[in-house]
């Protein structure tokens, strides 16, 4: 679960930090070109949001490695933390395209 967890950290991290610099809104599902949304703030706050996420799961899969958190309890510990910063990015990322 270490190294999932660790793959899905550095893929989240490396795509929202092209979200958030290179302004690519295209790639979130939904996103309409001739919306009134600010794309540049939509870009900076979904990618920012996604790169919190990231680096929680990064944080997780070094504590999963060091032996602080249990095998047992890491399936429950990522899945919860994939679910929950996907249903808050969901939400942050509806609030402003609007």
């Amino acid at each position: 679960m270490a190294y999932a967890s660790l793959l899905a950290a550095i893929t989240l991290i490396i795509l929202s930090t092209a979200l958030w610099k290179f302004k690519l809104v295209g790639l979130l599902a939904g996103y309409k070109e001739n919306s009134n949304a600010s794309k540049d703030l939509l870009a900076k706050v979904t990618g920012l949001s996604i790169l919190l996420l990231g680096f929680l799961l990064l944080a997780e899969s070094v504590l999963i490695f060091k032996g602080l958190i249990k095998q047992d309890a890491a399936i429950i510990i990522v899945l919860g933390t994939i679910i929950l910063g996907t249903v808050v990015n969901a939400l942050i990322c509806s609030h402003y395209s609007k």
